[in-house]
């Protein structure tokens, strides 16, 4: 099997020293990213193998500071500032190391890409720079020497203003993103496209359902149940319980008399040919509906995460339940937060921000 690069950088995102393996191996069949025991022997050899390689070993021992996927802000010959983020650098203090993974074919611009950091890093007062390309398939070692685009522009700017950051002093800056980009960051799974995400909802209704009804026609119940479920994770609801079967026909045969206006226009643009007069068909429809959601909720999720995806609701759930279970991982523990312009919090907000860890070292901003 050939592992995703975006798996195997988030992979060994997780592995600082080789002891850290073992656990980052467990993490991912504790996602549910790995199918089966087979494929998990066949990873714990593709690490084993990778980590176990006389140029390799030495780079993941306990003699080195290890910065993971760190970004080095530096400002380019026309005076504008770029960020850059080597997927491993270490240093013992006396020699320090760039180690950039790669999963495809050799280009010239890798060596360029590695030539750049290792640039930077001396002029950052690092000595002793050497650069190296790790291609994982196949196993070849080359050695070689929603924040918007304006706010990111203007922080730059500030700190680049307080350290004197120059061409020939770039400097070290702290990682800045969106909630969103923060969940991203600690989860494998990728947010799905919208459009494709419907179109699964629409599937799996149909063999749920065993209806007929074409995406076009189903589409915008599609909009309204991906919305809910990510309501529903979110809030770090119980999708069971809240999908609970209702078998009583009777708790909705006085649904003609309890909508007004407003409501039984809503409703109208939920059900077809909906009608307070002749509401047998919507009986029929929201039962129908009502019954599948539950099994719709669990299958979409189960199949998304198979194939690595999520969507905005079930990431952001899905890292606050593995933190909680597991903890901070040591790297993110280290770190010092600065929450910013928060006012009413998701559920997965506030338990992401009252996990020990991030509670203890967080500086919180509510504008």
């Amino acid at each position: 099997m050939r592992f995703s690069a975006k798996f195997i950088h988030y992979l060994f995102s997780n592995i600082r020293y080789a002891e850290d393996a073992s656990s980052a191996l467990l993490n991912v069949q504790a996602q549910g990213l790995i199918a089966g025991e087979g494929h998990l022997r066949e990873l714990k050899h593709f690490v084993r193998d990778r980590l176990e390689k006389s140029e390799a070993r030495e780079w993941f021992t306990r003699q080195w500071r290890v910065y993971n996927e760190c970004s080095i802000l530096v400002r380019d010959k026309d005076g504008n500032l770029k960020t850059h983020r080597p997927d491993r650098v270490i240093t013992d203090g006396e020699t320090t190391l760039v180690i950039d993974y790669k999963c495809g074919n050799k280009k010239e611009d890798h060596k360029r890409q590695v030539n750049e950091y290792c640039d930077f890093l001396r002029s950052m007062g690092h000595k002793n720079v050497k650069g190296f390309l790790w291609y994982l398939y196949p196993d070849q070692l080359v050695f070689h020497h929603y924040l918007t685009g304006e706010f990111r522009h203007f922080l730059n700017e500030y700190i680049a203003s307080c350290c004197a950051c120059s061409e020939a002093s770039p400097i070290w800056i702290p990682q800045y993103q969106t909630i969103n980009e923060l969940f991203a960051s600690m989860s494998p799974l990728t947010v799905a496209d919208k459009i494709e995400t419907i179109c699964r909802i629409h599937k799996i209704y149909l063999e749920e359902t065993g209806s007929s009804e074409t995406l076009d026609f189903f589409y915008g119940w599609g909009e309204r149940l991906l919305a809910d479920f990510d309501d529903i994770d979110k809030n770090m609801a119980d999708a069971d319980k809240l999908f609970r079967n209702i078998r009583d026909i009777k708790k909705i045969d006085e649904i003609g008399s309890l909508l007004g206006d407003g409501q039984e226009q809503a409703l109208s643009k939920f059900f077809s040919d909906f009608s307070v007069d002749a509401n047998s068909k919507l009986k029929g429809k929201y039962l129908e509906l009502w019954n599948a959601l539950g099994a719709i909720y669990h299958k979409l999720n189960q199949q998304m995460k198979e194939s690595c995806l999520a969507y905005e609701g079930a990431q952001f759930r899905s890292v606050v339940e593995m933190l909680q279970e597991k903890g901070l991982p040591e790297p993110l523990a280290a770190k010092q937060y600065a929450f910013v312009g928060f006012n009413v919090l998701d559920k997965v907000e506030s338990a992401l921000f009252s996990l020990r860890g991030i509670n203890g070292n967080g500086i919180f901003l509510i504008i």
